[in-house]
């Protein structure tokens, strides 16, 4: 034990520590699953209507984009980039994006059938998304190595069986012991 830490505050620590990796395993788990189940999506071609670099108010860099499609009929337009949030400290990687989507270009965008107001340009995975679903296996292996390795105190033998007296211990009619000898010798 770390010196100085009592086992209730090492205790709280490891439960916090295990809440934030789970949290954060969850988060990426169903990211995984929302980015999984958009390879079901339907390829429709788009038309991009708005391509900017903004800066956000916390001074991060993101990409504005607007795309128009049509889907069973109906006019839509989309602004997802990705699945995810898209935003970039790096000015260059979004400059890339504008000029790679610029107004009025024709591409193609991946709409959700069950809901077509859903859509999006790009259906890839971020690396960020493995990352942070490590955290989720090392808890999923941790919760499953404790429960099928449950330590079991060591069940005592059996004490031999006591022999029951046949007779009763105590008789009343028991002489009682003689006297014994003073330890000076006398009498």
């Amino acid at each position: 034990m770390a010196e100085g830490m009592s086992s209730s505050t090492l205790l709280w620590s490891a439960v916090l520590l295990a809440g934030l990796l789970l949290f954060a395993g969850l988060a990426a788990y169903f990211s995984l699953g929302e980015t999984i189940r958009s390879r079901k999506w339907v390829e429709t071609p788009c038309t991009i209507a708005l391509s900017q670099m903004n800066r956000a108010e916390n001074g991060r860099l993101y990409w504005n984009v607007w795309y128009d499609y049509e889907f069973a009929g109906a006019s839509y337009r989309g602004q997802r980039f990705e699945l995810l949030p898209y935003f970039s400290d790096d000015w260059g990687e979004i400059a890339q994006l504008v000029d790679q989507y610029p107004k009025g270009k024709q591409g193609v965008c991946y709409v959700d059938p069950s809901n077509p107001e859903e859509a999006v340009l790009s259906r890839r995975v971020r690396p960020v998304l493995w990352v942070l679903a490590a955290p989720l296996l090392m808890v999923l292996v941790g919760v499953a190595g404790l429960s099928t390795s449950r330590v079991q105190a060591p069940q005592p033998e059996p004490l031999p069986p006591v022999e029951r007296y046949r007779e009763d211990p105590f008789p009343e009619d028991l002489e009682p012991d003689p006297p014994r000898p003073a330890a000076d010798g006398r009498g």
